[in-house]
């Protein structure tokens, strides 16, 4: 085994493993095992063909292994390093605003000198390669029961919507004046400003939607508040209809989104419950929903993976986040293809920063 550990580079195709493992074992109240299947594959694939290239150019698997593994790791925590200088930054103990050049001019003045030290090297590295599949194996090993545990959780762990029991209200109102049941369509439009702050801080005039919408007959309540400051808190309350308090306090916000008061009054009064894919799990896993139309987006999870990996370089293009608003846009035609009555529920991730379009909903 000692041998085996010594010659074989085993630590390059399990550190990539172990990261995504890691994330999803500290965040299944969050996501499931199912958003994970693409982040394993393609590092996999993004492993083999680093490691092949590194092979080519060193001619010796342990010297490739080795400057792959610590290229892998270097890749995986370019989100983290991030984090800690914009912190740093933002704190005043970091006089550069650009992070993003300064971090990749010191990975690649890192990554040239260790891959020109590999390859002037005449050492066969047994000793380093034995300690990196030990170390590697180690980590790998001892979270592998919590990955086994985090499955059988997430398959056998049920929690209990407390609302439902408080709030029971009937859904006879649900009906028009000729008897007939409306679609019914609740937006969220996240991060969406009222209209004083709007007037205030953004434009010079009352915004167009809501132009629009008091053409129509709509009320709005142009100096509102929001009664909690995240999206997940703001859901729970409006999707069980009361306000979250101690009562509930031990409920957490996925259960009280995913089986909520409102989708069992709709499901009474037989509608159809429709969703569009919002890149949150949160907003895409309802218990009660019968269809979920696909925006063709990142899950949460790949999209938290991405911030702390090399792609967190998107922040510069956008690309990810315009995508993600572009295809949910797209995808709203498709509620109109569905035969109602139906209660479509649409989270839209915009204007929420990060602001990637213009006012005319062109990519900045």
């Amino acid at each position: 085994m000692k041998k085996f550990l010594r010659t074989i580079p085993i630590h390059s195709f399990l550190i990539g493993l172990y990261v995504i493992l890691f994330i999803y074992i500290r965040n299944t109240n969050k996501t499931s095992f199912s958003s994970v299947y693409r982040s394993i594959l393609v590092e996999l694939a993004v492993t083999v063909l680093v490691f092949a290239i590194s092979y080519l150019l060193l001619r010796s698997a342990r010297k490739a292994g080795i400057f792959s593994t610590l290229l892998l790791v270097g890749l995986f925590i370019y989100g983290i390093l991030y984090n800690k200088l914009e912190a740093l930054y933002y704190n005043g103990y970091w006089p550069f605003s650009h992070i993003h050049r300064f971090l990749l001019i010191f990975y690649f003045l890192i990554y040239v000198l260790l891959f020109v030290f590999f390859f002037r090297s005449k050492r066969p590295h047994y000793n380093l390669n034995y300690i990196l599949n030990s170390f590697v194996l180690i980590l790998f090993l001892m979270n592998l029961p919590l990955f086994f545990l985090s499955l059988k959780n997430e398959t056998t762990t049920t929690q209990s919507n407390k609302f439902l029991a408080i709030n029971s209200p009937g859904y006879k109102n649900i009906v028009n004046a000729d008897n007939s049941f409306p679609d019914v369509y609740y937006i969220i439009l996240d991060g969406y400003a009222n209209e004083k702050i709007l007037k205030d801080f953004y434009l010079d005039k009352s915004p167009l939607l809501y132009q629009y919408l008091r053409k129509r007959g709509f009320y709005i309540a142009d100096s509102s508040r929001a009664n909690y400051p995240f999206t997940a808190l703001s859901l729970s309350s409006s999707l069980n209809l009361g306000y979250l308090d101690s009562s509930i306090s031990n409920t957490a916000p996925t259960t009280l989104i995913r089986d909520n008061t409102v989708n069992h009054i709709f499901k009474k009064a037989n509608y159809k419950l429709i969703n569009i894919e919002s890149g949150f799990a949160i907003t895409e896993q309802f218990t009660l929903v019968d269809k979920t139309i696909s925006a063709h987006l990142l899950n949460e999870f790949e999209t938290r993976l991405v911030d702390l990996t090399i792609l967190r370089l998107d922040d510069v293009l956008g690309f990810t986040h315009y995508k993600r608003l572009k295809n949910v846009l797209n995808g709203l035609e498709s509620f109109l293809q569905e035969k109602g009555p139906k209660f479509c529920f649409i989270h839209i991730v915009s204007p929420h920063p990060p602001y990637v379009v213009d006012s005319a909903g062109k990519r900045m």
